[in-house]
């Protein structure tokens, strides 16, 4: 039997208790001999048939002497004892001290019962924010209040800009000249670029996985939005794989990094000034959330600006950059399958119904000529 039966079943036996003391308490009372009964009552009636009338001046006297006899005529008309009286209601108390500790009981079950529950632990708990079934099980006031504290809270990581660019270049390119993959305490590198086809607008997403291999993401936009909210949508759906692969992997690292090549991106990032964005709930909150679930676990999120694959200035090339250029641009040309997503990558078209699809989609031949073709140009140049 569950507890919330158990104690059902206590309370209507106690219920019933009540109502059998009461029963018998009417029983006595009605067997008792009517002698008693009157002359409990007689000296009261004398006294108000034998009590003379006094003068108004004497009211309080009056007052004082009747409250006397009063007092008096209650103590000698009570025909219980004073020990009846303990034990009448000395049961009922009890059993309503039972009742209570019955709810308590039962409160306390369901109380542990909660805690064991939340206590299991969770594969992907993000601490201070809500998880997608809290997150569902919310008003559409408390949604809206929850996604205005997101936006509104201050971006949990740190963002460079250098003045100079020769000087952001060469930072970047001692970082992808160096080789380092994603180690214990080492760094972990995005690389992100976005590319405009008419109303259309590509993303694509560069990282190495291990030490001669790459991972490029390419992403499709379905609004028509600027080229610096697709940035931003870049930058925030880096830091969501960033935070899938930490998870993933048995190595943790200290860093993660993502350049991208639009300043104006990066000082929405800096200024805070996300509540602003368009389409920021579909394009930018999983991006967020990521990254303030990394600061408890101590890894740093850290946003670099670069100069773009097409700054004639710059005489080094970067791989990474011109792959996520690549990958942007494929994103950018095709067409994707119908549905509700903002941001879908066009190749799978499994998942028309998946919120935000992500996929590996590999270099093609076609992009793999491109970039070696813009690695001699940067070379010869």
């Amino acid at each position: 039997m569950s507890s919330r039966a158990a104690f059902l079943k206590h309370r209507a036996d106690l219920v019933q208790d009540i109502s059998n003391l009461q029963s018998s308490m009417m029983e006595q009372d009605t067997h008792q001999p009517s002698a008693d009964r009157s002359n409990s009552t007689s000296p009261a009636m004398e006294q108000d048939t034998h009590q003379p009338s006094q003068d108004i001046s004497n009211s309080k006297s009056h007052n004082v002497e009747q409250d006397t006899n009063l007092q008096s005529f209650q103590d000698f008309s009570d025909p219980r004892p004073e020990t009846m009286e303990q034990n009448t209601h000395q049961p009922a108390q009890n059993i309503y001290n039972s009742i209570y500790d019955a709810m308590e009981h039962d409160t306390m079950m369901s109380e542990s019962s909660t805690t064991s529950t939340a206590a299991q632990p969770r594969t992907r708990r993000r601490p201070g924010f809500l998880t997608k079934e809290e997150r569902q099980r919310l008003s559409r006031t408390g949604r809206q209040v929850y996604l205005d504290r997101l936006f509104s809270a201050d971006f949990p990581g740190k963002v460079t800009i250098d003045p100079d660019a020769d000087t952001a270049l060469s930072i970047a390119y001692s970082e992808y000249s160096s080789g380092e993959t994603t180690t214990e305490d080492g760094r972990m590198v995005f690389w992100t670029d976005v590319c405009r086809s008419g109303d259309k607008s590509g993303i694509g997403i560069v990282y190495r996985k291990t030490l001669n291999g790459y991972v490029d993401l390419s992403y499709h936009i379905r609004r028509p939005v600027n080229t610096w909210v697709a940035e931003m949508a870049a930058i925030a759906q880096a830091i969501k794989i960033a935070e899938d692969e930490i998870v993933m992997r048995d190595a943790r690292p200290s860093t993660v990094v993502i350049y991208s090549d639009c300043q104006k991106a990066l000082l929405r990032y800096h200024d805070g000034e996300l509540e602003t964005v368009p389409c920021r709930c579909s394009l930018l909150r999983s991006g967020i959330v990521a990254a303030h679930n990394l600061k408890p676990l101590g890894i740093e999120v850290e946003l670099r600006w670069v100069p773009g694959h097409w700054n004639t200035e710059c005489q080094r090339h970067i791989k990474e950059n011109l792959l996520a250029h690549s990958a942007a641009k494929k994103a950018a040309r095709l067409t994707p399958p119908e549905g509700t997503e903002n941001l879908v990558d066009v190749t799978n078209r499994r998942r028309k119904r998946a919120p935000v699809a992500m996929f590996k989609t590999g270099r093609d031949s076609e992009a793999q000529s491109e970039i070696e073709n813009g690695l001699k140009n940067l070379s010869v140049g």
